[in-house]
C-alpha cells in the first residue's frame, strides 16, 4: 500500500486489519505526520493508542518499519498479535538462535515484513547492520522514547545509539513515543534522537477513569490484603522499591492464601516470562514487582495499581499508575508510603550522583590509566561499560562525569564512532577555486571538514565523519566516497579511518581547586533530582486534589478542576495546588536551564570553600589515623564533636574515599558487623549494637557500619 492513500480509505484499513471502527483523537494526524516523512514526537497517555500510530503507518507505507523497544520479553507477543491481524511482523533479539536470526534477516532484506521489533543492543551487531543496509526501511519508531533521556525515569545508555542507524541507511523519518514526559525530557528526546524539525503531539495526560489515593501506612502488606479483598474483579499490580521487598510482600500475601507472585530482574529469564504469562492469562491475581515489570504490558483489566514505596519522580509514579484501567473502566491508583521510604529515595539519589570525592577519584583514575599505558598517547581505548566495571562505578554515573568533563573541553569520549584522520591541503593556490566547482553536497562536506582545521596545515586532524553524515543525511559509505573524491583532487590527504571507542584527553591534569569548580554541574544535576523527589513527597502528603496536582505538574495549564474522587477530594481537601507546584517547578526549571547553558553556571564560592575545607579535613584525618590517633583526638583537632567526625567519615566512605586502617576497630568485630548488615541491610545502629557483645561507641559503630556496607556493596557488584 502507498502512503498517499486518501484518508477516506484509512477507516476501512483500520477495520479490516485491526478490527477497530474509528481512530481516536489525533491518531490520524500522528499517522499523517509519519507517512508524510516528518520526524514526530508523541506524548500520549498509557492506553491512548500509541502502538496503533506506528503499526498503521507501517502498514500503509512501502518497506519495513523498524520498532526499537526495550521490551525483549514482549516482542514475541507484540509481533504475534500483528500476525493474527494478517500484518507481517517479526522480532529479532538474543532469544533466537543464530540460524533463526539469519533467516529473519534474510526475510527483512527480501521485504517480507511490515514491522520488525528489535532492542537497541542489536545496533552493536555487524550482521544486523549489514542486513539493514540492504533492506527497504520506511521509518523508525522508538517505543518508550523517554529511555533516551538522562532526565527520564528509565534512562538506558544504549538508547543513545539509535541515531547511529543513519550511519548505514538513508535518512528516514524517526518517531518517538512515550506516555509521560515533562518539557525537559521532551527536549532531551528531540536532541538525542537527532530529530529534525519534528512535529510534536502532546495529547494530554489526564485519564478520567483513574482515581488517585495516597495513604501514610505503617503496615503496607495488611493494607494490600484489604485492597485486594475490596476488588470485585480484575487484577492488581504492586510496585515495591527493591527485589527483596517484592519477595517479602509476596510471601506475606501468600500466607493469606492470595494467588500472587514476585517479579524482578533477579529472576531467571524463563521464570520471569512464565510469571508474566500467568498474570496476563489471569492465572495469578496479583504481581508484586520492581520497575522491571509493566512497560508495554497490555493487560486491560488491572483494577488497582499500588506503589508501596516513594518513587524518585512523579513521572515514574504516573507511568506505573497508568497501567491501571487500560480498558477505560474505573480503576484505582494507590501510593502507600511512610517516612522510612524517604531513606530509600535518598539512597537512590546518592547512587545516581557522584560526590566530590568520587568525582576526583574517577578523574584521577582515568589519568592514572592513561599514564600507565605502554604507548604514550592522549587516548584510552575501551568501551564505557568496561571502564565503569574497572572503576567500580555505575555506567550512568560514569557517563554523567564524562559528559561534564566533555562540556568543559577536558576530554572527549567515543562509543563506536567512525572517524577519519586527514590533513587539509589549504596551501594549494587554487584550493578555493576547486571547491567552488563542486556540487552542493560536496561543498557542504568540505565546509564541515574545514570546521575541524587547525592552525598548522601540516597537522593531522580528526574528523567525526559518522556524526557529520547524520547531520547532513548521508551514510558513512556516502561520506567516504566524497572524501576519496576530495583526495583525488589533492584537497585532503587521508591517513586512515576507523571505528573508535574510548576517551581522548584534551588537557593536562587539573589541580584540585579547578576540579571543584567543574564539579558544580554535577551538584546542579543532583539538585534537580532532589527537587523531583521533593515533588513526590509533596504529592504524597498534600491535601490538594491528587489528580489536579499531577496534571498541573505535567501541564502549564492551570484550568484543571478538582476531580472529586481522589483521597484528598473524598477527604474534603479542596486547596489550590498551583502555588506549591509553581514554586517547585520554577526551581527545577531554573536548575535545568543552568545545566543546559553551561556558560551560565556561576562558581559557587561558598560551596567551593566547603569542598576545599573537606579536602583539608580528609588530609588531617588520614594523617592522624596513620599516627594511631583516636576519634576524640581527631575531633579536638578539627574542632568538631566525635559524632560529627564519624558522620563526615561515613559520608566519605560512601563516596569512595579510601582511608588508612582504622586501628581502633578490631577485625573480628568488623566481621560480626558485616554478617549482621548482610542479613539485614537496613538495620539501625542501635539494633546492631544490641546484637554485639562489645562496648564500641556509637561514633565508632557508625564508621564500622559504613566500612561494612561499602564492602558488602562492592562484593555484590563484583558478583553481579
Amino acid at each position: 500500500m502507498e502512503p498517499n492513500l486518501p484518508r477516506s480509505d484509512w477507516n476501512k484499513i483500520l477495520k479490516d486489519n485491526f478490527g477497530i471502527d474509528n481512530f481516536r483523537k489525533s491518531q490520524e494526524d500522528i499517522i499523517q505526520s509519519i507517512v508524510s516523512g516528518n520526524d514526530t514526537l508523541v506524548v500520549l497517555p498509557t492506553g491512548g493508542g500509541k502502538s496503533l500510530c506506528y503499526q498503521f503507518s507501517a502498514l500503509i507505507m512501502e518497506g519495513t518499519a523498524l520498532v526499537v523497544s526495550p521490551l525483549i520479553s514482549l516482542m514475541k507477543d507484540q509481533s504475534d498479535a500483528l500476525l493474527k491481524n494478517n500484518i507481517p511482523a517479526t522480532f529479532i533479539n538474543s532469544s533466537l538462535n543464530s540460524r533463526e536470526q539469519a533467516n529473519r534477516l534474510h526475510n527483512l532484506i527480501d521485504n517480507k515484513y511490515k514491522i520488525v521489533y528489535f532492542a537497541p543492543e542489536r545496533l552493536m551487531n555487524n550482521t544486523f547492520i549489514e542486513a539493514l543496509k540492504q533492506a527497504n526501511i520506511s521509518f523508525i519508531a522508538v517505543d518508550e522514547a523517554h529511555c533516551i533521556s538522562e532526565w527520564g525515569q528509565d534512562f538506558r545508555p544504549l538508547y543513545r545509539k539509535i541515531p547511529t542507524i543513519f550511519n548505514y541507511i538513508r535518512r528516514v523519518p524517526i518517531a518517538g513515543f512515550t506516555a509521560t514526559a515533562t518539557p525537559d525530557v521532551q527536549k532531551d528526546m528531540i536532541i538525542n534522537l537527532e530529530m529534525k524539525k519534528p512535529n510534536v503531539f502532546l495529547l494530554g495526560f489526564k485519564r478520567d477513569n483513574l482515581s488517585f489515593h495516597t495513604e501514610e501506612c505503617k503496615n503496607k502488606p495488611k493494607r494490600l490484603i484489604s485492597l485486594y479483598k475490596s476488588m470485585k474483579q480484575g487484577s492488581m499490580i504492586v510496585y515495591a522499591g527493591t527485589r527483596k521487598r517484592t519477595e517479602e510482600i509476596a510471601s506475606i500475601l501468600q500466607e493469606d492464601r492470595i494467588n500472587c507472585k514476585a517479579y524482578h530482574a533477579g529472576l531467571e529469564t524463563a521464570e520471569r516470562k512464565k510469571i508474566q504469562e500467568q498474570f496476563l492469562n489471569n492465572d495469578i491475581d496479583i504481581i508484586i514487582a520492581t520497575t522491571a515489570f509493566g512497560m508495554g504490558i497490555d493487560k486491560p483489566d488491572v483494577r488497582i495499581v499500588a506503589n508501596v514505596y516513594l518513587p524518585l519522580t512523579l513521572e515514574e509514579y504516573y507511568q506505573e499508575a497508568g497501567r491501571a484501567g487500560r480498558d477505560s473502566l474505573p480503576s484505582n491508583c494507590y501510593l502507600l508510603y511512610s517516612k522510612e521510604d524517604e531513606k530509600l529515595q535518598n539512597y537512590f539519589i546518592r547512587e545516581q550522583f557522584s560526590g566530590i570525592t568520587e568525582f576526583r577519584r574517577i578523574y584521577d583514575s582515568l589519568y592514572f590509566l592513561l599514564d600507565k599505558q605502554d604507548e604514550k598517547t592522549n587516548f584510552l581505548h575501551g568501551k564505557l561499560v568496561n571502564y565503569a566495571n574497572l572503576l567500580n562505578i555505575s555506567e550512568k554515573k560514569l557517563l554523567a562525569i564524562l559528559k561534564v568533563l566533555q562540556n568543559k573541553a577536558i576530554l572527549r569520549f567515543y562509543e563506536d564512532e567512525k572517524v577519519a584522520y586527514l590533513r587539509i591541503n589549504t596551501y594549494l593556490d587554487n584550493f578555493n577555486e576547486i571547491i567552488s566547482k563542486f556540487n552542493k553536497e560536496r561543498k557542504i562536506i568540505m565546509k564541515r571538514i574545514l570546521e575541524y582545521k587547525s592552525n598548522d596545515s601540516n597537522q593531522t586532524i580528526e574528523v567525526p565523519i559518522a556524526k557529520i553524515g547524520r547531520e547532513i543525511n548521508m551514510t558513512i559509505e556516502e561520506i567516504e566516497n566524497h572524501l576519496h573524491a576530495l583526495e583525488i583532487f589533492n584537497l585532503i590527504d587521508i591517513e586512515k579511518s576507523s571505528v573508535i571507542s574510548g576517551i581522548k584527553f584534551l588537557r593536562p591534569r587539573l589541580q584540585n581547586d579547578q576540579i571543584s569548580s567543574i564539579f558544580t554541574e554535577i551538584k546542579q544535576r543532583k539538585k534537580v533530582s532532589q527537587n523531583k523527589v521533593k515533588i513526590v513527597r509533596e504529592y504524597a502528603s498534600t491535601e490538594d486534589c491528587k489528580e489536579r496536582f499531577i496534571m498541573e505538574y505535567f501541564d502549564n495549564n492551570s484550568g484543571y478542576d478538582d476531580c472529586g474522587k481522589c483521597s484528598s477530594c473524598l477527604g474534603n481537601g479542596h486547596h489550590s495546588a498551583k502555588k506549591t507546584i509553581n514554586k517547585i517547578r520554577q526551581s527545577t526549571f531554573n536548575l535545568t536551564q543552568n545545566l543546559i547553558s553551561a556558560k551560565q553556571i556561576q562558581k559557587d564560592k561558598t560551596e567551593r570553600k566547603t569542598d576545599n575545607q573537606d579536602v583539608g579535613n580528609l588530609n588531617i584525618i588520614k594523617s592522624m589515623l596513620e599516627d594511631h590517633k583516636g576519634l576524640e583526638e581527631i575531633a579536638a583537632k578539627l574542632q568538631l564533636t566525635t559524632p560529627e567526625v564519624a558522620s563526615f567519615i561515613e559520608k566519605e566512605i560512601e563516596a569512595g574515599f579510601v582511608f588508612p586502617k582504622f586501628w581502633f576497630l578490631d577485625r573480628s568485630l568488623l566481621n560480626n558487623i558485616y554478617k549482621i548488615i548482610k542479613n539485614a541491610p537496613y538495620i539501625r545502629l542501635s539494633q546492631i549494637k544490641e546484637k554485639l557483645d562489645s562496648d564500641i561507641s556509637y561514633p565508632e559503630l557508625r564508621i564500622a557500619a559504613a566500612i561494612c556496607r561499602k564492602e558488602l556493596k562492592s562484593r555484590m557488584m563484583y558478583q553481579k
